[in-house]
């Protein structure tokens, strides 16, 4: 009879006690995404890299759905973007997980950053800003606003870990091999939930 107990309680946690991590994450929306030419980011070639493209109306639909993804906001005329990308692409390989990429000023999503006399552009910055606003950081200027690169998880429609803008590293200012590993490390701690 115990030898019976035993096998039971096996076999229940063996089915509902070393389930992945990924179980509990929510995918019931389709973020739909296309394929993207990286080749103007330092470091990561056309197709052999860990993004896919999304507009920032599939962010605001994965929230409000409750889903889950990678994101990163960036643009390629951004140093710090441009320094970044390169470790973000190597973290996510590292853990075989997709980043869902936003170029802000890719003009086909539409922009995000508004530029002149572009309503629909002011609107979807408003919208990000409050979507975002929690992980917003006040910039020199004393307010919150949106730096890139920002790179962060939503996990069941909530936002989890993420990092913004290492300002401190630039084309001028690359970081040393320790700071190269350290950056990977933050990346893939913001990635981890993702992994099968």
């Amino acid at each position: 009879m115990i030898k019976k107990i035993i096998t039971i309680l096996l076999v229940l946690l063996v089915c509902f006690g070393c389930s992945s991590k990924k179980n509990d994450i929510n995918y019931t929306y389709d973020i739909v995404s296309y394929p993207v030419d990286m080749s103007k980011y330092d470091g990561v070639n056309s197709t052999d890299h860990m993004f896919k493209r999304v507009t920032v109306d599939q962010l605001f639909n994965c929230i409000d759905n409750k889903s889950s993804g990678i994101f990163y906001l960036g643009r390629t005329n951004c140093g710090c973007c441009q320094t970044c990308i390169s470790y973000m692409n190597e973290a996510a390989k590292q853990l075989n997980v997709y980043i869902y990429y936003i170029d802000v000023y890719d003009p086909d999503m539409p922009l995000i950053i508004p530029g002149e006399d572009c309503p629909e552009c002011k609107a979807n910055t408003e919208k990000l800003r409050e979507y975002i606003w929690d992980i917003l950081e006040i910039t020199d200027s004393g307010e919150k606003e949106l730096q890139t690169p920002t790179v962060f998880s939503v996990i069941n429609g909530e936002f989890g870990d993420h990092l913004i803008c290492m300002s401190n590293y630039s084309w001028d200012n690359p970081p040393t091999d320790a700071q190269k590993e350290k950056l990977i490390n933050r990346y893939k701690q913001i990635f981890e939930p993702f992994v099968e």
